[in-house]
């Protein structure tokens, strides 16, 4: 799916893709903004929650790797070192 298929989605349609089919990445907070770093397939989806997991202020969609900047402190490999 493109950016552009994802974006002409109603809000409950993407958050329903997410929620089960996407990939859970990421936490991160904007001031007192919570906001959830998803990948679907080959996009990287951040949804805004005005009210964590009730309200949804914004969705934020990216192809691009340079969208993960935000969540880089956050990544560990130290898992997959032991594999």
């Amino acid at each position: 799916m493109s950016v552009t298929d994802f974006s002409l989605l109603t809000t409950t349609e993407q958050l329903g893709l997410l929620y089960t089919d996407g990939v859970y990445l990421a936490k991160r907070y904007a001031g007192s903004t919570p906001i959830i770093l998803y990948q679907f397939q080959t996009l990287y989806v951040e949804i805004y929650y005005l009210k964590y997991r009730q309200e949804v202020y914004r969705i934020r969609i990216s192809e691009e790797v340079d969208f993960l900047d935000p969540y880089i402190d956050m990544i560990t490999i130290e898992e997959l070192l032991y594999l």
